[in-house]
């Protein structure tokens, strides 16, 4: 009996050990509240890159939002309170992305659903719960909005999330044929179509559909002084304009527009729907590449002139061909 006692002791002893030897967190109350970390975020696609490597990782230095869906029991009983757009960073000294120690988010043993999003703006969630404000602009890396929805409880260690690029990117290099000599500035640009749109609210917590679109169309951005043209499309003072747009994730419906003002003359060109179509949606984290030249008697896009890329990856060409009127 002595040695049937003796044995129980050395199992229940060896499962303490067992259970108290997990290497993150030994011994932990799953019953109690946790703050939110997470191990790793990442920006981009959620598969390997082109090159071969994982997304890359979100430099320590930019800060993130957090958020906290609400979630209540049947009774009633609130288990997740609301939480909109909490100031975070990495902590170095925990070596995880949290929420700053002023405004904690606390995970307890029901599963919460949650988003992060990057670099935090004081200004988003007040057009409501979840929601990120998108707006047609010029491109800034303050502007550059990528965020990722998830999962997480007092269970969860090592957490780790990939966000999205929200917007569309459309860069347009304005260069001059070589017999080309008058000087050239651009003045105003306008990009104009329907499916060109100003503004959207994108729901962090969406299953589907995430962008809810305000219906007003067309970007317009005047340059004081003009924007000058050269002839080298790779020189570092090259005429660029740079946009981040609302993406529609679908082809386009019509062609869009560009017009150019330079001095007193006034240029325009179709951008092709086709461009936008097939495999080539108006998708978020696309970027398309345009270079418009200008001639003695015309400004046009000639072929190969418009290429289409991932933000970190290179991609195919688009062919396309369009001239000024």
């Amino acid at each position: 009996m002595k040695r049937l006692t003796d044995k129980i002791r050395t199992l229940i002893l060896l499962t303490l050990l067992i259970s108290c030897g997990e290497e993150e967190h030994p011994c932990r109350n799953y019953g109690s509240d946790v703050l939110l970390r997470l191990q790793s975020v990442r920006t981009g696609e959620t598969v390997p890159t082109r090159s071969g490597g994982d997304a890359p990782l979100l430099d320590a230095a930019i800060p993130v939002g957090f958020w906290v869906k609400e979630l209540s029991q049947a009774d009633g009983n609130v288990v997740y309170a609301t939480q909109n757009n909490v100031k975070g960073g990495y902590d170095s000294d925990d070596s995880a992305w949290q929420p700053l120690p002023s405004n904690p988010v606390w995970l307890n043993n029901y599963t919460a659903d949650l988003a992060v999003y990057a670099p935090y703006d004081a200004t988003q969630g007040a057009d409501g719960d979840g929601i990120l404000s998108l707006s047609a602009n010029l491109y800034q890396a303050d502007r550059d909005l990528v965020a990722a929805r998830f999962t997480g409880n007092n269970r969860s260690t090592g957490l780790n999330v990939t966000m999205k690029r929200l917007y569309v990117r459309l860069t347009f290099t304005f260069v001059k044929y070589a017999e080309y000599t008058d000087e050239a500035t651009i003045d105003k640009f306008e990009l104009t179509g329907a499916d060109i749109y100003q503004n959207a609210a994108y729901s962090l917590f969406a299953d589907s559909n995430p962008y809810a679109i305000v219906p007003a169309t067309g970007f317009t951005k005047s340059f004081s002084p003009g924007l000058k043209i050269g002839t080298d499309t790779d020189a570092p003072d090259a005429a660029k304009i740079d946009l981040l747009l609302i993406p529609t994730g679908a082809a386009f419906t019509e062609d869009a527009l560009l017009t150019v003002t330079s001095g007193d003359k006034v240029m325009k060109v179709p951008v092709l729907k086709t461009l936008f179509s097939g495999g080539r949606l108006f998708s978020a984290g696309k970027q398309y590449n345009f270079t418009v030249r200008l001639s003695v008697s015309s400004v046009d896009m000639e072929e190969n002139d418009v290429k289409t890329t991932d933000w970190e990856n290179a991609g195919a060409d688009v062919e396309a061909g369009s001239e000024f009127d």
